[in-house]
C-alpha cells in the first residue's frame, strides 16, 4: 500500500500525468479540428494583425469567431507558438501551458505532502482550461510564482510576473495587492510599474509610435463593450438566475472592489496576523477566487485560478466539516461540473443555467472572508 501511494505522490508520477493530458489534448484537437483549437488560431493570428496595422479586436470570420480581447501586448508573447506551423505552435503551447502550471506549483514554499495535494486537486481543472486551449492557467501559474516570489524576496521577478499576467489578460494584476504584507512594497511597487511600461511597449517595432497608441485605444474600446453583454459565471451569474435581467453588472462588481478594499485595510491596518505566513496565504487564495467570482468575463475555463485558490486554501484551512464540506462541494460540482461523469441533459440543464460551478467557489470565499476578519482585532479587541 505504501509503494501504491508513493507512486502517486511521487513529482515525476504527476508530471508524467500532467504531460499526458496535454498529448491527449493535442491529439484530440487534431482530430477535431480547426474549432477545437479556436482560441489558439485567435492569439496566433493576432501577431499577424498587428504586423499588417489591422485592428486586433475585430472579427475575422474568415480565420476565427470570436474575438481577441487580450491586450496588443499578448501578440508578441505569443510570438514563439505564432511563427511555427499550426500543428506545432499549438503542441508547444499546450506543452509550455502544462508545465507553466506544474513548475509553479513546484515552487510555492509548502511542504512536497502539500505540492502533491495541489498537483492532484488542479489536474482537472487544468485539464478543463487545456481542452480550451486557453491562457488562464498560464495567469494562475503567474499568480501563484508572484506569491512564491515576495516569500523569497525576489522582488524583480515578483514585479515582472503581475505585469505579464495583465499584458494577457488584465485580472492577473490583482496579486500586487500583496505587496502590502511584505516590508519592501514601495520598491516591488516600483519594479512593476517599470516592468508593466517596457512590456506594453513591445509592439512598438511593429507598429511605430501613433498606431502603437491606436491598437491601445482599440483594445480599451474592445473591453468597454465586452462588458455590456457579458455577465459571466460568478456572483453575477448566480444573482441573476435569482434575478433575471435585473442585475447591474457595474454595480456588483463596485461592491466586490469595496468589499476587497475593506478587506484588505482591515487586513493591513488592524490584524496582528498580517506578518504571517497563514495569513499570507489565506488571503492570496481569497484574491485567487475574488478575481474570478466577480469577474463579468469568467467562464467555466476560468476557474483554474478559482480552482488553485480553493487549493491553496484548503491547504492552510483549520480542515473542520464545513471545510471538507466545501472542498467536496467544489471538487464535484465545479471541477466535475463540465466531465461526462454527469449526463448531458444535467449539465446542460441544471449546471449551466443554475451557474452551480461558481457556487461552490463563492462558498470558499465566504468562508476565507470570515476567517479573515476574525485574525483582526476588529473581531477580538483588546481590552481596555
Amino acid at each position: 500500500m505504501s509503494k501504491f501511494l508513493g507512486f502517486f505522490r511521487s513529482e515525476k508520477t504527476i508530471l508524467a500525468v500532467y504531460l499526458l493530458i496535454a498529448l491527449i489534448t493535442y491529439i484530440q484537437c487534431l482530430v477535431l479540428g480547426k474549432s477545437s483549437y479556436n482560441n489558439f488560431t485567435i492569439f496566433r493570428e493576432a501577431f499577424f494583425h498587428l504586423v499588417n496595422h489591422q485592428n486586433l479586436h475585430l472579427e475575422y470570420p474568415a480565420q476565427y469567431y470570436d474575438l481577441f480581447l487580450y491586450t496588443p501586448a499578448f501578440t508578441v508573447f505569443f510570438l514563439p507558438f505564432s511563427l511555427p506551423p499550426v500543428a506545432v505552435g499549438l503542441f508547444l503551447w499546450l506543452i509550455f501551458s502544462t508545465l507553466f502550471s506544474f513548475w509553479a506549483i513546484k515552487k510555492l514554499p509548502v511542504s512536497q505532502d502539500s505540492k502533491v495535494f495541489i498537483w492532484w486537486f488542479c489536474l482537472l481543472e487544468l485539464n478543463t482550461s487545456l481542452h480550451n486551449v486557453q491562457t488562464n492557467s498560464s495567469i494562475a501559474a503567474l499568480c501563484l510564482l508572484t506569491f512564491a516570489c515576495l516569500e523569497r524576496r525576489l522582488l524583480f521577478w515578483a514585479a515582472l510576473c503581475p505585469a505579464i499576467a495583465f499584458c494577457i489578460k488584465g485580472y492577473g494584476v490583482i496579486v500586487v495587492v500583496l505587496y502590502l504584507f511584505y516590508p519592501e512594497k514601495i520598491k516591488t511597487g516600483g519594479y512593476f510599474i517599470l516592468c508593466l511600461a517596457a512590456l506594453m511597449l513591445l509592439p512598438l517595432p511593429f507598429t511605430g509610435a501613433q498606431r502603437w497608441v491606436e491598437i491601445y485605444q482599440e483594445w480599451y474600446e474592445c473591453l468597454q463593450s465586452d462588458r455590456k453583454v457579458n455577465i459571466g459565471l460568478g456572483v453575477m451569474g448566480v444573482l441573476n438566475v435569482f434575478f433575471p435581467g435585473k442585475i447591474n453588472i457595474l454595480l456588483v462588481q463596485i461592491a466586490g472592489i469595496l468589499g476587497l478594499l475593506l478587506t484588505t485595510g482591515i487586513l493591513y491596518w488592524f490584524s496582528a496576523a498580517s506578518r504571517q505566513i497563514r495569513l499570507r496565504w489565506q488571503f492570496l487564495a481569497y484574491l485567487l477566487i475574488w478575481v474570478i467570482i466577480f469577474n463579468h468575463a469568467a467562464e467555466s475555463a476560468s476557474y483554474i485560478t478559482a480552482i488553485s485558490g480553493v487549493a491553496v486554501w484548503y491547504v492552510f484551512s483549520d480542515r473542520t466539516g464545513i471545510d471538507k464540506f466545501w472542498l467536496a462541494f467544489v471538487f464535484f460540482f465545479s471541477i466535475l461540473a463540465p466531465f461526462d461523469v454527469y449526463p448531458s441533459f444535467i449539465r446542460s440543464h441544471f449546471f449551466g443555467p443554475y451557474c452551480i460551478k461558481a457556487i461552490g467557489c463563492i462558498g470558499v470565499w465566504c468562508s476565507l472572508q470570515l476567517s479573515l476578519l476574525k485574525q483582526t482585532n476588529l473581531w477580538y479587541p483588546k481590552s481596555i
